[in-house]
Parts: C-alpha cells; structure tokens; sequence
C-alpha cells in the first residue's frame, strides 16, 4: 500500500500556524513601545496590536492554505519534507503574496494597459522591492508560521503515515 498523509491534521496546523501571529506581534510590539516609552493609552494600544496582528495573520493563513498545504503535501510524498522546507517557504510566501497583489492593483490602473508585457512585470518587481521594508518583517513572520506548521503537520520522522484503506 501506498502512504499518504493525513490531510486533516495537515488541515489544521494549516489552520493553527498563522495564529501565531497573534502571540508574537503583541509581543514584539509591546517591548518596542515599553523602550520608547508609553505614547498610547492601554486601550488603543490593544486595539492596535490586534489591528497589526489581524492583518498579518490573514494573509500568512491564506498563503499557507493556497501555497504550504500542497507543497508540504508533494514534499510529504516524495520524503522530501524537512523543517528547511518549512521555513524556507514561510519566508517566500511574503513576497509572493506581495508579487501578486501589487500585480493584481497595478493590471487594474488604466496605466499599466497600454504596456508591455515585460515592462509590466518590471514595474509590480520594482514596487514589490521598494516595499521591502514591510515585506522583510513579514518574512520573518512568514519563517514562525512555517516552524509552527512543521511541529503541527505529520512528520515522517514520528513514524508511519496514515494508509490508504
């Protein structure tokens, strides 16, 4: 019989991972304001943790469910899978999601419609890479998910996959 992973439990440390999110950004963010001293009030900085940690956490669930759940799953397969593997797409899922949404906003301005092709992608990579200083610490971001989504997810390490029926 053929092993073949469990998809459920890849399913939820898909699900699981991002919300990581939320233990560290309030966290980081927290010891940056403490250095700088008190600017807000407790309220509205809690409601800015939140908004900070919400909105990094949507985008790293959706790229871990559209990118990190079939790769992991093919890597799975071929015994390939590895806590690199893990990491490695965790920090390039960042720039692909910024890839495609500055590409996605761009193709939508009357500008872009009359260009070429080549001269097209060249613009979205020259956005994408001017907005590094956002995407670099998403990166990092994108590098825990993955940690975390590697010590949820079926390992091949911790024995036999489930098999087929």
């Amino acid at each position: 019989m053929n092993p073949k992973p469990d998809i459920r439990r890849i399913f939820v440390a898909a699900v699981v991972a991002p919300l990581s999110i939320f233990v560290i950004v309030p966290v980081g963010l927290l010891f940056e304001w403490a250095a700088d001293g008190p600017r807000f009030d407790a309220m509205s900085s809690a409601l800015a943790i939140g908004g900070v940690a919400a909105g990094a956490s949507v985008p790293a669930l959706l790229m871990t469910l559209i990118v990190g759940v079939p790769l992991y799953v093919v890597a799975l397969r071929r015994n390939l899978a590895s806590i690199w593997l893990a990491v490695a797409t965790g920090f390039v899922c960042p720039w692909v999601y910024f890839l495609g949404r500055y590409a996605l906003i761009e193709a939508a301005s009357p500008l872009y419609h009359s260009m070429t092709f080549v001269k097209f992608w060249l613009g979205v990579a020259e956005t994408v890479l001017d907005a590094k200083f956002l995407v670099i610490p998403l990166s990092l971001l994108g590098m825990l998910v993955g940690t975390v989504f590697w010590f949820l997810a079926p390992r091949p390490d911790h024995g036999p996959l489930q098999n087929d029926l």
